[in-house]
């Protein structure tokens, strides 16, 4: 298989123009979020993760979709880019996190309501996107209740979102069956793994079926990317280099 080629953003301008609910990560990996609904980007601190995530997050208000993004890390890094998307719902306090996501599953469940009134299964409501990072930190600064009742409704988003127009991405430096079931896991149908990983990380990840894949690469953005029903076997990822300050302004 070809090498894939790096995607070098210098401006919001170099992002690459595809369809209207797609993701390019390069000429050859682009993600629908829409008919393969839901992420998982995983890998350890260092690998780029947060540097993906602002990519996927300015794709995502290119195309007009409301987005949520709960950090409970308050990441320095995310909290300046932050700053200049002020129409990003941007949370990092424990009480408001458990707040947006008890909201996001309230609307799922009023999108529920009217498709079942109208009778049909789904309807091209007004996307939105629930971006959380990450849920390990989140156990820790919250109660239990606090926290399992938050991992309950993101599960529900996760299981039922997809014909409400109702998306979430979870963001881990470890994908642990103890905070993500297998069967949640299956449900997030673009699964990135950034970095070199542990077999063990990979298997959570990917599924026991992929137990044995490898990050061949080595430079800060690579990693795998298994996205449901387009790849057979984890492939070859390296995420777009975005020069300091590129996605800052929205052009």
């Amino acid at each position: 298989m070809k090498q894939q080629e790096q995607t070098h953003i210098k401006s919001c301008n170099d992002i690459l123009n595809v369809g209207e609910c797609e993701i390019a990560f390069s000429q050859d990996i682009i993600w629908d979020w829409k008919k393969l609904p839901h992420l998982l980007l995983t890998g350890y601190t260092g690998s780029g993760k947060t540097q993906l995530a602002q990519y996927i997050i300015a794709c995502l208000l290119r195309q007009g979709v409301r987005v949520i993004y709960c950090d409970p890390k308050n990441d320095n890094d995310m909290s300046l880019f932050m700053r200049s998307h002020t129409s990003v719902r941007y949370l990092t306090d424990e009480n408001a996190i458990a707040k947006a996501v008890r909201e996001t599953e309230e609307e799922l469940h009023l999108r529920t309501v009217d498709l079942d009134n109208i009778g049909i299964e789904e309807a091209e409501f007004n996307p939105l996107f629930l971006i959380f990072d990450e849920l390990i930190a989140f156990s820790k600064i919250s109660n239990k209740k606090t926290y399992e009742e938050t991992a309950r409704r993101l599960a529900s988003i996760i299981v039922m979102g997809r014909s409400k127009r109702i998306y979430a991405g979870l963001i881990l430096q470890r994908p642990d069956t103890s905070f993500i079931e297998g069967a949640i896991r299956d449900n997030l149908n673009c699964r990135i793994a950034m970095g070199q990983m542990s077999d063990t990380a990979y298997t959570m990840a990917f599924g026991s079926d992929f137990a044995d894949v490898k990050n061949r690469r080595t430079e800060i953005g690579s990693g795998l990317i298994f996205r449901q029903g387009i790849d057979t076997v984890p492939r070859e990822f390296l995420a777009p280099y975005i020069r300091k300050g590129a996605l800052n302004k929205m052009e």
